[in-house]
């Protein structure tokens, strides 16, 4: 079966599904949550290296990062799940960037 992208950008919108912190039974867990980002509600979107576990190894890879405006918690994308298209995501989220004068850093 084929994978679908979990990221979509239009001219002033990103639409997606990522992780985010979110309070389970009051302990926070990254889940997977949908949003609906116009560019006015974007502070900033930041590309950076990080480790991630595979198995039981550790592995260096990068991740993807959008902050909104209300929540100081990040919408998470992670290189691993997302091979396949992360590189196409990176790409369509500079041209977002600039087309709508958001800031963008890592890329």
């Amino acid at each position: 079966m084929a994978k679908k992208k979990r990221l979509v950008c239009d001219k002033t919108e990103i639409v997606g599904v990522a992780y985010r912190k979110v309070e389970v039974k009051g302990m926070p867990k990254k889940k997977l949550t949908r949003f609906s980002l116009i560019y006015d509600q974007i502070k900033s979107i930041c590309v950076e290296e990080c480790v991630e576990r595979k198995l039981f190894k550790k592995i260096p890879s990068e991740r993807i990062l959008i902050y909104d405006r209300k929540d100081p918690d990040p919408y998470e994308i992670r290189k691993l799940e997302e091979k396949e298209f992360f590189e196409e995501y990176k790409k369509e989220l500079k041209e977002f960037a600039e087309r709508n004068r958001v800031k963008i850093t890592g890329v």
